[in-house]
């Protein structure tokens, strides 16, 4: 049996590094909720410029080691953990949280924004201001 190959190009500009929110949502999207297992085939993975935008360079050279799921799966567990516990570092650019109170205001909700006070409001509009249009 052939074994066939998703691998597309890596395009994406590993320069160019992920926000901690954006890479924290990714994440969160890929292991609780399991994007995973849509995206992390048998034989690599449907998209390598998220995996190298994730890091996960390595496992797109085929001559550097052989695909490995399961062990794919396991790194992308240990990535998410990592990022969950400096969640409290991932926090949205200075012009994101300007617009989220004009939103906000907008919407008539509380403003400012706290901790106690309208947190699930304030990452509901974070996550709407970042989907493409």
């Amino acid at each position: 049996m052939v074994k066939k190959s998703f691998r597309t190009r890596p395009t994406y500009n590993t320069a160019e590094a992920l926000t901690p929110i954006v890479r924290l949502w990714i994440l969160r999207i890929l292991h609780p909720l399991g994007g995973y297992k849509e995206w992390v085939q048998n034989h690599g993975f449907r998209c390598d410029e998220l995996a190298s935008a994730l890091g996960l360079q390595a496992w797109l050279d085929e001559g550097e080691r052989p695909f490995d799921a399961r062990a794919v799966r396991l790194e992308l567990r240990q990535r998410y953990s990592a990022a969950e516990k400096q969640r409290h570092r991932a926090h949205p650019h200075a012009t994101m949280r300007s617009n989220t109170q004009r939103l906000a205001r907008f919407w008539r909700l509380p403003v400012p924004f706290t901790k106690s006070r309208c947190w699930s409001w304030r990452r509901i509009i974070w996550v709407i201001c970042l989907l493409p249009a």
